[in-house]
């Protein structure tokens, strides 16, 4: 149960929008549900245009998203596991900083990851090794990977704190 207590900010967000505006906790679920999915495809869009993709092509792959039964049809019928929703468009947001070489998208993706799952961690190991090898050839500098240690050591944190409380 711990592992899942420490998946608590979006929950809670959604909870607190349905304490303060009434509506049902299943359809603020469903909605955010949709408006991750928005911007999911909003990100999918920008990283194709990146790489010069045709426009058809765009739209191919964007049908293959949103008719993948995985996708939207799953996290609609199951709106509470918004977290993995919530972490797949932190993932498509790293992606974009990574492209843009921008360390601060790089760490909102990080930071949003992070607090939705425990496992994206991961990117930030990911980025700490390909700066050891990479070296001088990534963009990213020491301090950028040392201020998103940081940050990504508050939010377990306040994850474990939160984790520990909640029991």
């Amino acid at each position: 149960a711990v592992s899942h207590n420490q998946r608590f900010l979006i929950p809670y967000i959604l909870g607190f929008i349905n304490y303060i505006s009434g509506v049902d906790l299943y359809l603020i679920y469903r909605i955010s549900v949709f408006i991750l999915f928005f911007l999911i495809i909003i990100f999918t869009i920008k990283i194709l245009k990146f790489f010069k993709i045709k426009n058809f092509d765009i739209l191919i792959a964007l049908l293959f998203v949103v008719f993948n039964p995985y996708l939207l049809r799953y996290y609609i019928s199951l709106p509470t596991l918004i977290n993995d929703l919530t972490f797949i468009l932190g993932s498509l947001i790293i992606i974009e900083g990574i492209l843009k070489k921008k360390i601060n998208i790089i760490n909102i993706g990080l930071c949003i990851s992070i607090f939705s799952r425990q496992t994206g961690i991961f990117f930030l190991l990911a980025i700490i090794i390909s700066k050891f090898y990479f070296k001088n050839k990534i963009f990213i500098k020491k301090k950028d990977i040392f201020y998103s240690i940081f940050a990504c050591c508050l939010i377990f944190i306040l994850n474990n704190f939160h984790a520990s409380i909640a029991n």
